[in-house]
Order: structure tokens, then C-alpha cells, then sequence
């Protein structure tokens, strides 16, 4: 599923963020609330699927947002490069993929991550976020996608 498609968890600044890093092509543009960079995934088909893939971003935080910087969520990180935590149902609901960001932290652009998925069945929310030890780089998602 495309971010697009997804919706954002907060709406205190909304914004369509161009991805900053090297291409030969078209940028990315990266839906995210700046206050919280935090996606759902409504109704993900979960049945047989056992591994996350997801194209993720990094970019400059350089929003001009004062004090308000100190507001901004951001959760720690169990490495030094920080993880994609996916929870099931809501934001506060358990843990169903804790994906390592070490290997897309050298690429400046969409850089793609993968991991495992704890099996379950039917059709679910997936909270989308990330954590790390502070607000930059900020990390958005660009794709997700479920495979058995």
C-alpha cells in the first residue's frame, strides 16, 4: 500500500514532503504529520503473511516550528540506528514487526526495509512508526507491503 492511501495519525501539521535524497528520476513525496510521523494501514489483509516490506525515507528535519520541536513524538530505539514499529489494531496494541533501520541509513533516499511479521489471521489496522534517538533524520514511509 502507497502512504498516500494510508492515513496519518495526527493532523496538528499535515504536510506532502518531497524526498530530498539522489535520483534520476522523480522525488518521492511523502504524506506526514510533523508533530507525529505515525501512518495506518486500515484493513490489512494478514492471513498467511509473514514478512514486512516497506520503502522508507530519511530527511533533514527543517521545519521551522520552534519550541514546538520539543512536542514532536518520537520514541526511543532499542539500536543505534533506530527501528520501523508496526502494532496491530491501534497505536498502542502489540507488536507485530519491529523492523532494524541500519541498513537504509547511509542512503540519503527511499531506501527499502524488510522483516519478520508475527503471524495472524483475518484482516487488521497497522499502526506504522518509527523510533530513534531524536527528530533528525526524519523517517517517513513512502510503501508498505505483506508477504507470505
Amino acid at each position: 500500500i502507497d502512504a498516500n492511501s494510508m492515513e496519518l495519525c495526527g493532523s496538528a501539521i499535515p504536510l506532502r514532503v518531497e524526498d530530498d535524497g539522489e535520483t534520476d528520476g522523480v522525488r518521492a513525496v511523502h504524506p506526514v504529520d510533523v508533530m507525529h510521523p505515525c501512518w495506518i494501514w486500515r484493513d490489512a489483509p494478514m492471513d498467511g503473511m509473514t514478512t514486512i516490506r516497506a520503502d522508507v525515507g530519511q530527511l533533514p528535519f527543517n521545519f521551522a516550528i520552534g519550541k514546538d520541536i520539543e512536542k514532536v513524538v518520537v520514541s526511543p530505539p532499542r539500536t543505534q540506528a533506530g527501528e520501523m514499529v508496526v502494532r496491530r489494531d491501534s497505536c498502542d496494541g502489540p507488536v507485530v514487526a519491529d523492523v532494524p533501520l541500519a541498513s537504509a541509513v547511509a542512503n540519503s533516499g527511499v531506501s527499502r526495509v524488510d522483516g519478520a511479521l508475527q503471524p495472524q489471521s483475518g484482516t487488521h489496522d497497522l499502526c506504522i512508526t518509527f523510533t530513534q534517538h531524536g527528530v533528525d533524520p526524519y523517517w517517513v514511509v513512502d510503501r508498505v507491503t505483506l508477504t507470505p
